[in-house]
């Protein structure tokens, strides 16, 4: 294998998956188990990382073998990402958990149908035909089509749900829909080209490009969390409306004030 092979479809999504524990944990600690939408975004992320992982693996399989296996364990992690996302698109901005078991079940059933699917042998990868080391091809099994509902059906309805909040929200809370959106859109996009399409239609080779994509995310999510205080905002719910309490020398960067308690000052999110 050449250097630029080993570093581009080996190390590179290697060190994006650690870069994105990283982002996993610091979003988790901001809240601690108290917020459910932090949560959900930091098991989003993480199952980010194990895809980085599970593609990195698959490229480096041409080494020691298994290659099979590692193409299947790719598909898993993969699908664990839509799910989690959704749900959170659900969620946000409520600290609580605001779906209700019927929807969670409803949401579950086709995630638990697809990650079965993808423990049969030869159901979502019936082959992998390796020409060379650097170059081999997936043939899809059976089970190919159901994956790709699942897997475009959720990240479409999730990117709805974020258009939704688009237009029911405004000041820092919008402005926080659109990253989510932003850093979320470009590499589901690129994701879904190359590591789905192309490597059906054309080749594995290009399958280190979608997990690499995901420093976007990494990226414009860590500058929002920096900026706008994303996934660390005081959230207060009544009924439909939210009220985010932020520290009063931010004030002016953040939106228009409603309320007062000690030092911080209320925003209405929507």
């Amino acid at each position: 294998m050449s250097p630029l092979y080993l570093f581009s479809q080996i190390a590179a999504p290697f060190i994006v998956g650690l870069l994105q524990i990283g982002l996993a944990i610091a979003i988790w600690r901001k809240k601690g188990r108290q917020d459910a939408s932090n949560i959900l975004f930091a098991l989003t992320v993480l199952s980010i990382s194990f895809w980085c992982f599970a593609v990195a693996l698959f490229n480096y399989a041409p080494l020691f073998g298994y290659i099979e296996i590692f193409s299947t364990l790719s598909y898993i992690a993969a699908s664990f990402i839509p799910y989690f996302f959704l749900l959170f698109t659900f969620n946000f901005p409520s600290e609580k958990l605001r779906i209700s078991r019927k929807e969670l079940l409803l949401l579950t059933i086709p995630f638990v149908i697809t990650l079965l699917l993808s423990f049969f042998p030869y159901k979502i990868v019936r082959e992998v035909r390796q020409f060379s080391p650097e170059n081999s091809i997936v043939i899809p099994g059976s089970g190919q089509v159901t994956y790709s509902l699942f897997l475009i059906g959720y990240f479409l309805y999730a990117f709805f749900n974020l258009f939704r909040k688009y237009h029911t929200t405004k000041g820092v809370l919008k402005t926080q829909v659109v990253h989510i959106a932003l850093a979320t859109l470009v590499p589901t996009f690129i994701g879904i080209t190359t590591d789905f399409f192309f490597v059906i239609f054309i080749a594995v080779q290009y399958n280190w490009i979608g997990p690499v994509s995901t420093i976007f995310l990494f990226l414009l999510i860590l500058y929002s969390m920096r900026k706008w205080r994303l996934f660390n905002l005081l959230i207060i719910q009544h009924g439909n409306r939210f009220l985010a309490l932020v520290p009063s020398k931010e004030a002016k960067s953040l939106g228009f004030c409603v309320g007062y308690k000690r030092d911080l000052l209320g925003y209405a999110l929507r």
